[in-house]
């Protein structure tokens, strides 16, 4: 019972943190200003078509989002209701779905503690993008797999139902699918017979959804050229290959589940979790390893045929995989030292890290990335008529979207900014035409990989002796100048 009252406290305080950030009410990023555009400007039918800006994202998440957009008005918040509902319930499913998977009460408060404190979901919770969704549809579908039916017919339907409804929520819905399949392969084979059915089903509805809204998407050509970064070579004897990994490991571990990379801490939860990989093989548990580790590899073979990027926010639905994992080495390393110092010295020991996790990430809460709405805020009530306003490249969609939805209620003459992030010499041409009382508005800003110089700095600099600064006003990379230019 205690250890039940712990959990339901974790519970609440995640709860409590992902309101907070939805609180916030951040300002829209570059990727969430595109898609957030095509929802409130298009209707039900128009989202069917291929988005603008070369944004995609599942049809029903779509008409959700849409939904909540009629029903409270173009406001940021009423387009993040749903990926916020999506994580809420997603805190449940972990809980009930590891609860099957480990039967252990102290490793299960450990996982609920990980994912409820974790910042990248956290974040993630208040973002008008699928991410969210992914995770919950990832969660679902494998609770609804592993849990106990009162017969085998409704657990056929139950599985028949959320695999339709995980098709069009999720993309990553057929990884979980193929993962599931082979597992019923390997280890549940006398139970093919009735999962034949459910799994025909899924099949079906994902060829579907493929052939009707995926297949010669006209986004596809763009979206594998923006994430050739994140697809892992191909040849594992190549240096090419092992930089990647180096690279993704570190994602994983830092990025991905939220630990500093100062002094090499996620060194320490790295080795947790390669000892929860032991601690299973040990245990012979490998039907748990299977579902711990395949749908990583899996994604990470789709990566290498660029089909699926892996980067943080494509491989969130993972998250639940790593901290399960974690918490098991987490759980060995205690039962091990426990044996040989003081029990209250070993849950010490066990406490601190998530004592370090908290104070890390409590300092940083609420995360609001590129928080341009107080700019836009001042600039509603200091920009004249006979102004003009330059916008830079990288906030171009994101001041078109406030505008859309009046945030922004000047109506000056605007100059687009030009896509010069590897020669920032580019700019003066453009910069040279510009004369009298002119607003700089910078977010979604690049640095220069050579000489670390971020790309406002110098569209700033480039009028040092050419111009008088009137106004000034940052927060962070966002910031907006009134430059008298000469």
């Amino acid at each position: 019972m205690k250890n039940n009252y712990k959990l339901y406290g974790i519970i609440v305080l995640g709860f409590c943190l992902t309101l907070i950030q939805f609180a916030s009410n951040r300002s829209l990023w570059l990727d969430e200003a595109k898609l957030a555009y095509s929802i409130i400007d298009r209707d039900f039918l128009g989202l069917l078509a291929p988005l603008d800006s070369g944004q995609m994202a599942p049809i029903l998440y779509l008409w959700i989002t849409k939904c909540f957009n009629y029903l409270f008005g173009d406001y940021d918040l009423a387009l993040r209701i749903f990926p916020l509902l999506c994580f809420l319930v997603s805190i449940v499913l972990v809980v009930k779905w590891s609860a099957l998977l480990v039967k252990n009460k102290t490793i299960l408060l450990i996982i609920t503690a990980l994912y409820c404190l974790c910042p990248t979901l956290i974040y993630y919770s208040s973002e008008v993008k699928q991410y969210s969704t992914d995770v919950m549809v990832f969660l679902l579908l494998l609770y609804c797999y592993f849990k106990d039916y009162k017969t085998q017919k409704s657990k056929w339907i139950v599985l028949s139902l959320v695999g339709v409804l995980a098709v069009t929520l999720s993309n990553v819905s057929i990884i979980v699918f193929f993962v599931l399949g082979l597992y019923t392969l390997v280890f549940e084979v006398k139970n093919l017979k009735t999962l034949v059915i459910p799994f025909s089903i899924w099949l079906l509805a994902f060829s579907a959804y493929y052939f009707t809204f995926l297949h010669q998407h006209p986004s596809r050509a763009l979206m594998k050229n923006y994430w050739e970064f994140a697809f892992m070579p191909i040849n594992p004897f190549s240096i090419e290959f092992w930089q990647w990994s180096y690279k993704a490991i570190t994602l994983v571990f830092t990025k991905l589940l939220g630990f500093s990379d100062r002094f090499y801490f996620y060194i320490l939860i790295i080795i947790f979790y390669c000892i929860g990989i032991v601690s299973l093989l040990k245990k012979k548990n490998y039907k748990l390893l299977f579902i711990l580790t395949v749908p990583i590899i899996v994604h990470l073979l789709l990566s290498s045929l660029k089909l699926y990027p892996f980067f943080t926010r494509i491989i969130l639905y993972q998250v639940p995989l790593y901290f399960i994992t974690i918490a098991i080495g987490m759980y060995y390393i205690y039962k091990k030292v426990e044996k040989h110092i003081h029990k209250s010295v070993a849950v010490l020991g066990l406490l601190l890290p998530f004592i370090v996790f908290s104070y890390i990430n409590a300092k940083k809460m609420p995360f609001l990335k590129e928080h341009i709405k107080p700019i836009y805020s001042y600039m509603n009530t200091h920009v004249k008529p006979e102004d003009k306003v330059y916008v830079f490249i990288g906030n171009y969609d994101v001041f078109d979207y406030y505008k859309k939805i009046n945030y922004i209620n000047f109506n000056n003459v605007v100059i687009q900014g030009e896509s010069h992030h590897y020669d920032y010499t580019g700019h003066d041409q453009q910069l040279s035409k510009l004369k009298g009382k002119v607003w700089f508005v910078f977010s979604h800003v690049f640095k220069s990989g050579n000489t670390g110089e971020l790309e406002s700095r110098y569209i700033i600099d480039y009028y040092k002796d050419k111009a008088e600064t009137l106004y000034k006003i940052e927060e962070g990379t966002n910031a907006a100048y009134l430059l008298d230019i000469k």
